[in-house]
């Protein structure tokens, strides 16, 4: 469960990003955004590198939140 965080003050996360496929894949040229708040990415253990099928990276992301509320990411292609 994610640990509440105050408006102002930064939460952090662990993203994992996994190689579903059967071929290598190298992610390029990514970023986090949001819609308000502020997000960033605080360590970046994917951008290009070769992640080869079954294998994973890992991000680390910093979110500070202007407001109130429940904060959740998604995946754009």
């Amino acid at each position: 469960m994610p640990r509440p965080a105050n408006v102002r003050e930064p939460a952090c996360g662990k993203v994992d990003f996994v190689n579903t496929g059967h071929v290598p894949t190298t992610l390029q040229h990514f970023a986090a955004t949001t819609d308000t708040g502020e997000t960033s990415i605080t360590e970046n253990g994917c951008e290009d590198v070769e992640v080869r099928p079954g294998e994973n990276c890992q991000v680390v992301l910093s979110h500070i939140a202007e407001e109130p509320g429940r904060f959740s990411g998604t995946r754009r292609p």
